[in-house]
């Protein structure tokens, strides 16, 4: 048997029905007056916004957790217990930073009681989409022999560099392309702050021949993955809403990407060729670069996720899925913003192992 281990984060990134994060404590949940396409649009008054699937990528996440792996057991740092083997860090552990990046476009507005509201021309005649980018470093890994599962934790570090934003724009984006999701006009911006609750935890015996892309027409032939799912909370600061669409400006706002929120294969949607790797402290204005998918076998390896197998690049690309929603809150009783991104991938951890053919 061949062992392969990854890690992947994001903010991307993103989701799977499922359960939704409550409001941080201090907070209350707040109706926002929003018009979606700025001066001059009908306003709504919404409670949540669901995100249709989409992409994240960790460049450099199969790398950080290979490294992490083999310094932990160098040093000492790991622990076996019956079927379950840990590697932790300690003296000796290295941990790399590595980023996440995450595109997704909007999918519709939830009223306060989590009704849908109908908002004419979305996804028609103009789009709603979603970018971040986090910086992530492994945390542990654990291996479990019994159950064939591996789960990888991992820490969002608070830097500077740290972004999510939502723009408006009359240019569709493109999934398949990794193109216009940070088009048209910001009207959101918040910062990810520290958290180290990011989690995921992959089929360790996932077939041998699994495609990459499963989604309609296999755009990526020459790529295999590993399977997974996971998700993760990221507290963040809210820095700017734009007046125009914001009637009501938001105090803070909690995103929920629900429990699995980032996924793999992928089944819902096509992976990115593209991504707005580089970017840091926002996305406005930048252009994205080939990656992930789009540069094959030299970023994700013949089976993205696959590092141990002598098969995986050093980069790691997920779906993110499911409906994702997020509520704006009010601060009680000061006005902090807060914004809780639940990925189940921005931060992602994917340990598989493949059979030899």
């Amino acid at each position: 048997m061949i062992r392969s281990i990854w890690t992947k984060a994001v903010l991307a990134a993103l989701l799977v029905a499922g359960l939704s994060m409550p409001a941080q404590a201090g907070f209350v949940a707040a109706p926002i007056t929003f018009s979606p396409t700025g001066i001059g649009g009908t306003p709504i008054t919404f409670g949540s916004i669901s995100a249709n699937p989409g992409n994240a990528l960790s460049v450099g996440g199969n790398s950080a957790v290979a490294t992490f792996i083999a310094t932990a057991t160098a040093s000492g740092n790991v622990v076996s217990g019956g079927p379950i083997t840990t590697y932790f860090t300690g003296a000796g552990t290295t941990q790399t930073a590595f980023t996440t990046y995450y595109q997704a476009a909007i999918q519709g507005f939830l009223s306060p009681t989590s009704q849908p509201i109908n908002v004419p021309g979305l996804n028609s005649t103009f789009f709603i989409t979603a970018v971040a980018a986090v910086t992530e470093v492994v945390t542990s890994v654990s291996i479990n022999s019994a159950t064939n599962t591996a789960t990888a934790t991992f820490s969002i570090l608070g830097t500077g560099s740290n972004y999510f934003q939502l723009y408006e724009s009359t240019t569709a984006p493109s999934n398949l392309n990794g193109t216009n999701f940070n088009s048209g006009t910001l009207i959101l911006s918040a910062t990810p702050t520290t958290t180290n609750d990011t989690n995921f935890t992959t089929n360790t015996n996932t077939p041998s021949g699994t495609p990459l892309d499963a989604f309609g027409s296999n755009n990526y032939p020459a790529l295999g993955s590993v399977t997974g799912q996971g998700s993760s909370p990221i507290p963040a600061n809210v820095t700017y809403t734009n007046p125009d669409y914001f009637l009501t400006a938001p105090q803070s706002v909690d995103l929920s990407l629900l429990n699995g929120g980032q996924a793999l294969n992928f089944t819902q949607v096509d992976p990115s060729a593209a991504f707005l790797v580089g970017t840091t402290t926002t996305a406005v204005g930048a252009t994205p670069v080939t990656a992930g998918a789009g540069l094959g076998t030299s970023s994700l390896g013949t089976v993205n996720g696959g590092p141990f197998g002598g098969t995986g690049g050093p980069d790691f690309q997920c779906q993110t899925t499911g409906t994702a929603s997020f509520s704006l809150t009010t601060a009680v009783p000061e006005p902090t913003s807060m914004l809780l991104l639940v990925v189940g991938g921005l931060g992602a951890t994917f340990v598989s192992r493949r059979r030899k053919a």
